[in-house]
């Protein structure tokens, strides 16, 4: 997922930057813009709209418009805010209506800038056949005859029920979402769940200082029940995105593990906030003569790119010759932190070669672009191939890092085959709430990018949930290290798993949390 907060602000119309053109020209004016041309906004009053001015006179030599020009603004609800110089005016919209901006130098003005503030049904719907990636695929609707927001997308979105693929797009709490994307911090019960090769139902990773690790979860334990409902009432009622209750800190859970040998036993906690590490594990483990790095990464947020450049200082200062990168429940989210990785994989070796491409619909095909590795990146491995250990929870930005990566270096895979998402999306602030629609497809530089079905490993092995992470004999590691340990250092396709490892339904922003 790509934050564009932070790149082409006008195009969200989110909290954009006045700016002016400041070249003095060589005569009257000939030609002035105003842009962004038309733009679609929720009416929540919370936005700092402001707009980019430009001059040219008859020779085509921008004119400074910062003390000549004024902006005529049209429509009940603009609010004016610290008009203590142009380049400081700017506006919220509070109320639903159709808005003009314009600006004036002398009698001459510019087009008017068109301006829609929405209620926000109508604002998830525009955008939905604006930036949405299948935006040709939406219907003509009355937005106004949906329950919310949350029901014109579950009923529109081209999902497989209509032929399409989209399973990610999801609207949520802003608060929520801000919350764990800038400081990794959600309210839950600090732990996730999967499926053993039996099909059994297990802790499959627990933050010690959550209420669940602090209540004795931990990685391996057998789950029999949560909140008095049984596995089988659980999986037949489709229970998963409510089991656990409100969303809400001091609500409480209810569960009955067992350990192996054991008589199962209750536990009860408390919903709270958790902080989440991303980096959840490094260590080097040595192997046939070789250092071999390996770290366990959960989650791309901002807080992220800081753990990954202090484990990377360990690994380069210990001198690793090759790298194992966990990312068997790692659902995605900040396509700037996957860059930052890519970057600290790859060193030198690839400055300025394309990492990823974007690719957005018909009608908003300016936004193209190619991102490239960053250069100078401190404490870069400069790899010479990398083990990634990927299962069915590996989605997104986890797979976007292994599809980009792969023209510049050998990836082997070790595990499953991963989610199936080479899309991303915007995310777009309305009201107290969050939308993130898929906008655009992610292909890597030779243009590939249509893993919809998943990324097949080179090496198959089942996650193997009755041992630690960072066990050598935990079945992915354990392939992995022998791959590497071989005689000729090459991968080894084992005998194949007929039956995929069964799935708990993970999708929208608690896929990007990765834990309930």
């Amino acid at each position: 997922m790509r934050n564009r907060w932070r790149g082409m602000l006008y195009l969200l119309g989110v909290g954009w930057v006045l700016a002016s053109w400041m070249v003095v020209g060589c005569g009257a004016v000939h030609d002035l813009r105003v842009e962004p041309n038309t733009l679609l906004l929720p009416a929540d009053g919370k936005r700092d709209v402001s707009f980019q001015v430009t001059a040219t006179d008859v020779w085509g030599a921008r004119v400074d418009v910062t003390k000549k020009a004024r902006l005529i603004v049209r429509g009940e609800g603009a609010e004016l805010r610290d008009p203590k110089s142009w380049e400081e005016k700017k506006f919220r919209i509070a109320k639903v209506g159709r808005y003009s901006f314009q600006a004036e130098i002398d009698e001459q003005r510019s087009p008017e800038v068109v301006v829609q503030a929405l209620d926000q049904k109508s604002y998830v719907y525009e955008m939905l056949r604006d930036v949405y990636f299948w935006a040709d695929k939406i219907p003509q609707e009355d937005p106004q005859r949906f329950g919310s927001p949350e029901d014109i997308l579950q009923a529109i979105r081209y999902d497989k029920a209509k032929g399409g693929y989209d399973r990610w797009s999801y609207i949520t709490n802003l608060q929520s979402h801000t919350d764990f994307d800038t400081k990794g911090e959600y309210v839950g019960v600090g732990f996730n769940m999967a499926y053993d090769p039996k099909g059994k139902l297990r802790v499959s990773l627990a933050h010690a200082d959550s209420p669940a690790g602090k209540a004795g979860l931990e990685r391996g334990q057998l789950i029999l029940s949560i909140n008095g409902k049984a596995l089988k009432e659980i999986e037949e009622q489709n229970l998963w995105a409510t089991i656990f209750g409100e969303p809400s800190a001091g609500v409480a859970v209810e569960m009955t593990i067992q350990e192996e040998g054991k008589e199962p036993r209750s536990l009860r906690f408390l919903k709270g906030t958790i902080h989440v590490r991303s980096v959840f594990l490094h260590k080097i483990i040595e192997r046939a003569g070789k250092k071999i790095g390996y770290l366990l990464f959960n989650q791309f947020i901002e807080p992220s790119i800081g753990e990954l450049d202090e484990a990377f200082a360990s690994f380069h200062a210990q001198g690793i010759d090759e790298l194992i990168l966990d990312l068997r429940y790692n659902g995605g989210g900040r396509l700037s932190t996957a860059l930052h990785l890519a970057s600290l994989l790859m060193g030198r070796e690839t400055q300025e070669k394309v990492f990823f491409q974007y690719l957005h619909n018909e009608k908003n095909k300016l936004w193209n672009q190619s991102v490239s590795f960053q250069r100078g990146v401190k404490n870069a491995l400069s790899l010479k191939r990398l083990f990634v250990i990927a299962m069915g929870g590996t989605a997104s930005a986890s797979e976007v890092l292994i599809n980009g990566l792969r023209p510049h270096l050998p990836v082997v895979v070790v595990g499953q085959t991963t989610h199936g998402k080479p899309m991303g999306m915007y995310v777009y602030n309305f009201f107290d709430k969050v939308f993130a629609p898929i906008s655009f497809k992610l292909a890597n530089a030779e243009g590939k990018g249509e893993f919809y079905e998943g990324i097949v490993p080179e090496i198959e092995a089942a996650d193997d949930i009755t041992r630690q992470f960072g066990d050598p004999e935990e079945a992915p590691l354990k392939a992995a290290l022998e791959s590497i340990a071989g005689p000729s250092g090459q991968s080894r396709l084992p005998l194949r798993i007929l039956t995929p490892q069964k799935q708990i339904p993970m999708d929208g922003f608690r896929r990007i949390i990765g834990a309930f």
